[in-house]
């Protein structure tokens, strides 16, 4: 596997655990949108860096795991960022994912203003990332 692919891979299993309660729509697999709540899952990676001038030390990649949690419409918007804070807390900062010899560490992460898209209320989840390969 690439690195790419076992960062991807870490990424997709932590969002797994986190989301089994809720029923997941996954980047790139189609299917329709369910009724009621559910999560969609992307992983938006960023653009490479090096982590040394000459790049002795390979690079370093970042990038976010985004979550919509998606609702109907009708309730107060508080309580989508408070079902959101439950998801985040289970990638605590500074938590090392681990798949093959890749390591990635999440760095960060933020509740972004929710919004109505399609009738429904979208609650957005950054989770940023980093990994060093």
């Amino acid at each position: 596997m690439t690195v790419e692919s076992d960062i991807h891979a870490a990424l997709m299993t932590a969002a797994e655990t986190a989301l089994s309660s809720y029923t997941v729509l996954w980047s790139r697999k189609g299917g329709d949108m369910p009724e009621g709540e559910f999560a969609a899952v992307s992983h938006l990676p960023n653009d490479n860096e090096r982590v040394a001038l000459r790049g002795r030390f390979g690079l370093r990649r970042q990038g976010f795991l985004q979550i919509n949690l998606v609702m109907p419409l009708g309730g107060y918007e508080i309580v989508a960022k408070e079902k959101a804070g439950l998801i985040i807390e289970d990638f605590p900062l500074d938590t090392r994912l681990t798949v093959n010899t890749t390591v990635v560490t999440i760095y960060s992460h933020s509740l972004p203003q929710g919004l109505e898209v399609e009738g429904r209320w979208q609650q957005p989840i950054l989770i940023e990332y980093k990994a060093n390969a």
